[in-house]
């Protein structure tokens, strides 16, 4: 896979969350993504931009791991995935 893309485990770890929640997040359209086939890509440009966008008023590659995982969890509880 090219750079600037991510398979669902990578996203996964970027966004330290399951794959099944991702995959119910695309399911419901709540995240950019890219199907081929059977799979889902994620080009990471623009998950950040929808993570800025949606969950926190800064940049994401200035937080921490915590503190990501954490605002990310607070976007899902919003649009209710969890």
């Amino acid at each position: 896979m090219k750079d600037n893309f991510m398979n669902i485990e990578e996203a996964s770890e970027f966004l330290e969350t399951s794959t099944s929640t991702l995959y119910e997040m695309t399911t419901k359209r709540k995240i950019p993504h890219y199907r081929n086939e059977h799979r889902v890509y994620f080009k990471k440009e623009e998950m950040i931009e929808f993570l800025k966008e949606n969950v926190i008023p800064i940049s994401i590659e200035e937080n921490s791991s915590v503190e990501r995982k954490r605002y990310f969890h607070l976007f899902l509880e919003k649009v209710e995935v969890i």
